[in-house]
């Protein structure tokens, strides 16, 4: 996705706001590298009639895995597509479910959501120190009085419970 700020993609995608987001700065997008196969969604009030069974490899192949219904653009996807005529793409999406998916040292920030709780953040937080890794760690709260996300460093994010207890709840 394109943005992060978007309420209601972090109750779709994480988890009622209880996962987390992550974002890269690639170095390079030579060929190995994951985001060299990232392609942006196309949105449209009408489904692709391409025929992909006659249409081996051009138009009608992206179209059916890069386009999806207009009510869903607030997302701004992008997806990962292997190339089966670059040999680097097979591999990735072989190992499409690995931990080194994608080079670690692109990744430049962490967005937690909102309702993570405190043991899930500091398990994070020694997640990063012990890979050695240094994103930028960013805690979504929502807002108090607006329907939209604040977001702030990890260090000045207040505690769940501060959050229960500034919106009234304890």
């Amino acid at each position: 996705m394109e943005t992060v700020d978007s309420l209601l993609a972090w109750s779709h995608y994480a988890g009622g706001h209880r996962g987390i987001a992550l974002g890269f700065s690639p170095r390079t997008l030579a060929p190995a590298n994951l985001f060299s196969f990232a392609h942006k969604v196309q949105y449209a009030k009408d489904k692709p009639i391409d025929d992909i069974v006659h249409d081996g490899r051009g138009q009608a192949f992206e179209s059916a895995l890069l386009t999806k219904a207009k009510c869903w653009e607030y997302e701004k996807e992008w997806r990962l597509v292997g190339d089966p005529m670059i040999h680097e793409s097979i591999i990735l999406g072989a190992r499409a479910n690995s931990a080194a998916f994608f080079d670690a040292e692109d990744l430049s920030e962490v967005r937690v959501g909102a309702k993570v709780s405190e043991r899930e953040r500091e398990r994070l937080m020694d997640l990063l120190r012990t890979s050695g890794l240094k994103p930028r760690v960013i805690k979504a709260s929502l807002h108090p009085s607006k329907y939209e996300l604040v977001f702030s460093d990890l260090e000045n994010a207040p505690s769940p419970r501060a959050e229960e207890r500034s919106n009234g709840r304890s």
